[in-house]
């Protein structure tokens, strides 16, 4: 029987690569096979373009990338891996022979292909060079007539000792009775070639019993890199099926890296080749050594609480890996969210899986409702030991933003608590601090995004709640982070010391009534933003109450110098803007809002503008002539007094045309005849008046 599948002549293997560098077909009836397979072809050798033209491969790119692809396109062709085939991108799985032709015959690799962006081709063993055996092989066995079994060679000295798969008993088999097992190979990113191997090995389990405990006997899935385990759960089948349900187990799949997979392993009675009398639910990780690890034990984890239907203890294998945040226990309900909205929406943000565990003291269930009620009452003091406590497993970084968007939610809810729970030690390494912010900052957060300042100016992550900000990072990052809240907080009321520092640009002089303009303080907000930056102002020395300075800081700053012109060019432009409106009393669309406004803010892309042919809008018709073309976006027109109407073309920032009143269209197109040519965008402030966009 073994010999059989090996003594075929074996026809003379393709090779698409010619001599010239050019790929070409021995056949035009080849190219179907490689066109069902040019996306997944693209994706593993990162050409952009891949055609088939008769017998031509046509490959956009150098040699290396003709290479790649012919090296995928030869595997198609001959379904075979090369004997010596080194790369890495390569998994093998192991399946019967029946299992192989239905596979092929049906639509479901090309499925898998396309949702695991892998490339999958099933082997035709047809060497006749072809070894005898050895141990550790996978191979099918002739248990009854017609009827085979998957097992692993454990010995082949004298006689060939084989242990089947389903039930892992051993017996000597004669080599007649054995016949090698079809190879699967896998090519893609490791992670998407376990996900592919578990989908086509979980459809070989229903065909074949024990299909799973043959991947504990792949090569293919031992080792650091790549490995699986498996682990039997002390819970009920229903458990499982709920579980694969579970929108955790998606979460876990994320954070963890790794490829889970449930399965019932069945066990036989003392007949060797018996029916199942009894299956235990086991689940099967996959994936590198720390991924499978941590994916099986918070699957052990969650899988108890949901068999106790009860909050699990956290193992002390996970202790190292979990950050324990207390909170009161009336914000869980706030944590957790209807129908666990809220967690699962901090779980995926985060990249998380967050579980609230069981109480470490044996409190007793809330009795009354009123009983919460009347804590959520009197607030913080009075809540006294009614705390639990969540654990957030993840990434170093990604727990820690967890923690600190959770603190500052909690926050919110409870004024103060973070002070009394967190202290004021400092964590030595990663860690999270909750920094008091002025009550002024609190009320104006929302609009100068002081969070996405400090972040990109710090490298920290940090959340505000409730008049404080929390920062996670490395200690020496939130040294830095508080340093610039303290600037931030100081600079309200006074001067602040600055001490020639290099991660500091400062424009000096800005009148105290610019800095209370709305507009001006969103728009050096997006500025620091998009620079990595925190933009604030302190008081200008010997002049409070009268001038300010405005101050950007931020790491950037310091390890690149060159910023700085740039930064307050712009900051230079955003300032004379304001103070223009200021002075003419006008108002900007921020401050309009503020004052009960209907101006509507729109940005019009340049290729959706109608433009009108040349048009004499006033003035001596010679000068019109330069104004190039002009764009009408006509609004509804109503009686009435005109309101204004506010026009901008800005190229990289920089206003470049700016107008307002249709009195003033002309002039301000004469003057704008050479910025028109580079505008990149047209902001319109849109009122019920008829509006003109220069272009």
């Amino acid at each position: 029987m073994f010999w059989e599948s090996v003594t075929e002549e074996v026809s003379a293997a393709i090779d698409v690569l010619q001599e010239n560098g050019d790929l070409e077909l021995p056949d035009t009836s080849l190219s179907q096979r490689i066109a069902s397979k040019t996306t997944q072809i693209m994706k593993l050798t990162g050409a952009s373009q891949l055609l088939l033209k008769e017998k031509q491969i046509l490959v956009r790119g150098g040699v290396l990338k003709k290479r790649a692809v012919a090296k995928y396109v030869n595997i198609i062709l001959n379904e075979m891996v090369p004997s010596g085939y080194a790369d890495s991108d390569m998994l093998r799985i192991f399946v019967s022979r029946s299992f192989a032709d239905s596979l092929e015959q049906k639509s479901s690799l090309a499925d898998i292909e396309l949702s695991e962006s892998v490339l999958i081709v099933v082997e035709k063993d047809q060497r006749q060079d072809h070894p005898p055996p050895t141990v550790g092989d996978l191979v099918e066995v002739e248990v009854q007539p017609g009827v085979w079994r998957m097992a692993a060679i454990i010995s082949s000295d004298r006689s060939t000792r084989v242990q089947y798969c389903h039930h892992h008993q051993q017996e000597k088999v004669a080599l007649t009775g054995i016949r090698r097992a079809r190879a699967i190979a896998i090519f893609g990113h490791y992670q998407r070639r376990l996900a592919a191997a578990l989908k086509i090995v979980a459809a070989f389990e229903t065909e074949s019993l024990g299909a799973w405990n043959s991947l504990h006997s792949n090569p293919y899935f031992q080792g650091q890199r790549l490995g699986v385990v498996s682990e039997e759960l002390a819970v009920k089948s229903e458990v499982i099926k709920r579980l694969e349900r579970s929108p955790f187990l998606k979460q876990i799949l994320k954070t963890t890296g790794c490829t889970i997979r449930f399965f019932l392993k069945p066990v036989a009675d003392k007949s060797s080749f018996s029916k199942c009398t009894k299956a235990i639910p086991c689940v099967l990780a996959a994936g590198s050594l720390e991924e499978r690890w941590k994916g099986l034990q918070i699957i052990k984890v969650i899988a108890l609480g949901m068999e106790h239907k009860r909050h699990p203890t956290l193992p002390a294998a996970l202790l190292g890996d979990a950050r324990r945040v207390t909170i009161p226990k009336d914000m869980m309900s706030v944590v957790v969210g209807k129908q666990m909205e809220s967690l699962l929406e901090l779980m995926e943000l985060t990249s998380t899986v967050i579980l609230p565990l069981k109480d470490r003291e044996s409190q007793k269930a809330d009795k009354e409702m009123d009983k919460l009620l009347d804590m959520m009452m009197v607030g913080y003091d009075d809540i006294g030991d009614q705390t639990c406590e969540i654990a957030i497993l993840g990434e170093p970084y990604a727990r820690a933003w967890a923690e600190a968007k959770i603190r500052a939610l909690v926050e919110k809810h409870h004024p103060g608590y973070s002070e009394k729970d967190m202290g004021s030690s400092q964590a030595a390494g990663l860690g999270v601090e909750g920094i008091p912010l002025a009550a002024e900052l609190e009320q104006i957060e929302e609009r100068v995004q002081l969070a996405k300042q400090l972040a990109g100016a710090t490298g920290c992550v940090v959340e505000v709640g409730a008049g404080r900000a929390f920062i996670a990072g490395r200690k020496g990052s939130r040294a830095l982070c508080s340093e610039y809240i303290s600037w931030v907080n100081d600079g309200l009321q006074f001067h602040v010391d600055l001490k020639r520092r290099a991660d500091t640009a400062i424009r000096p002089e800005v009148p105290l009534a610019l800095t209370e303009m709305p507009w001006l303080q969103q728009q050096l907000s997006e500025l620091a933003i998009d620079t990595s930056t925190i933009a604030f102002f302190d008081n200008e020395e010997g002049r409070e109450g009268q001038l300010k300075r405005l101050i950007f800081a931020g790491n950037d700053i310091e390890s690149n110098p060159g910023v700085v012109p740039g930064l307050l060019a712009h900051a230079n432009a955003l300032l004379d803007k304001a103070k223009r409106y200021k002075d003419q009393g006008w108002l900007l669309e921020d401050d309009e809002r503020e004052n009960g406004g209907s101006t509507e803010v729109r940005q019009i892309s340049l290729a959706t503008v109608h433009f009108q042919p040349l048009q004499w809008l006033g003035g001596p018709r010679g000068q019109a002539e330069k104004i190039g073309k002009v764009a009408l976006v006509k609004t509804s027109h109503r009686s009435g007094p005109r309101r204004r109407c506010c026009v901008e073309v800005c190229v990289a920032g920089q206003v470049l045309l700016h107008f307002i009143g249709s009195h003033a269209v002309y002039q301000a197109a004469v003057d704008a005849t050479e910025a028109t040519d580079k505008a990149q965008s047209l902001i319109v402030l849109e009122t019920r008046d008829w509006d003109f966009c220069m272009w």
